[in-house]
């Protein structure tokens, strides 16, 4: 029995060392391998393992397999016991920016997490120019101290960031192609794929995907499902076209035009933002088409609005209560330290008819 004590207060004794100096700063980056810290340190490896067990538990250390034990952004700090009940959100949007549903869907995570004892912290990230996004980012992180992170509509360059210094982070969307974080999205690739092959199967051969130009991940697979759903069956005549613009009123209407006037014009369209399927269907009706007895029109995202308009727009809906839910507990497992599948099981949507497809006129 006091063998066990004593082994106890070693473990502990060992745990309170490597803590002074995670704080005092004297590593960086990861820890040193086993066999040095216990020269150091002076013990058998079974009681360092022990001690550094305790840390990682804590928050101060994270293992990352067959790469070692990384020091957590926070661990040299002295606040280091309040950042596990903070949760930090990065946006390269203002949240006001934001379209409504995901704003719904943040402020549904808030609630989770105020439930469960977290408190939530947005933080927005506009490019600046002349401003190194490395150094900005350390400022961020170090300042928030927050357990860990929800990273939302940002560049491949910040989640390549959050992802080199191992720091607990949950990609509420996709990740970009080589980024080892734990995302957790709508399947947008499998959403427009379904929505391109519902127009081919209704006689639809000249179909268009009005989107934004960006670089996020989640478009760029709705643009992959999009363009399979025309090489999964065999679709004579078919003519898959993308139709990129920058969000705005002017610009969407200098894209369509072009595309409207060719004799070889689509027939229907696939949108993915609600408020550019209403710029597109007042463009159609200013242009004298109708929808959908001459255009069939779909949009990937949902909005409460396109209920008010007439016909109802068809999209897809996902439950933003379920999506909150478990992006909650991918959250609080990655700040407690416990493992996380890297890709989770995206949420459902469920296709809406609407009033706006029927077969070309």
């Amino acid at each position: 029995m006091n063998g066990r004590f004593q082994r106890q207060s070693l473990v502990a004794q060992v745990a309170a060392g490597v803590a002074s100096g995670l704080r005092a700063k004297e590593w960086r980056g990861r820890l040193p391998a086993e066999r040095e810290l216990c020269v150091r340190l002076g013990v058998s490896r079974p009681i360092l393992r022990a001690a550094l067990s305790i840390l990682c538990r804590k928050g101060l250390l994270r293992p990352v397999a067959r790469q070692g034990i990384f020091i957590a952004p926070y661990a040299s700090g002295a606040r280091w016991k309040s950042a596990n009940r903070v949760i930090g959100v990065l946006t390269s949007n203002p949240l006001h920016a934001l379209p409504s549903q995901l704003q719904l869907l943040i402020r549904g995570i808030e609630h989770h997490l105020h439930v469960a004892g977290f408190e939530l912290l947005v933080n927005v990230m506009v490019c600046q120019r002349g401003r190194s996004i490395t150094k900005r980012l350390e400022e961020l992180v170090s300042s928030n101290r927050a357990a860990s992170w929800v990273l939302c509509s940002v560049t491949r360059e910040i989640q390549a960031w959050f992802m080199r210094r191992h720091i607990p982070a949950l990609v509420m969307g996709s990740c970009y192609p080589g980024m080892n974080l734990v995302e957790f999205d709508v399947d947008y690739e499998a959403v427009c794929r379904h929505a391109a092959a519902t127009l081919l199967r209704l006689g639809h051969r000249r179909i268009a995907m009005l989107t934004l130009k960006t670089k996020f991940a989640g478009d760029l697979l709705g643009e992959q499902g999009f363009i399979s759903a025309f090489q999964c069956g065999s679709w004579p005549g078919s003519l898959p076209r993308i139709l990129y613009h920058d969000g705005s009123v002017p610009n969407i209407r200098r894209v369509l035009e072009p595309a409207l006037t060719r004799p070889d014009a689509p027939t229907a369209f696939l949108v993915s933002h609600p408020y550019h399927a209403l710029t597109l269907a007042g463009y159609l009706a200013q242009k004298g088409l109708r929808v959908p007895n001459d255009v069939s029109v779909i949009c990937r995202d949902d909005d409460d609005f396109l209920d008010w308009y007439l016909p109802p727009i068809a999209r897809y809906k996902v439950d933003d209560d379920l999506y909150a839910l478990r992006s909650v507990r991918a959250l609080i497992r990655l700040a407690t330290g416990e493992r996380c599948l890297r890709r989770l099981t995206p949420i459902p949507s469920q296709f809406i008819p609407g009033g706006t497809v029927a077969p070309p006129a």
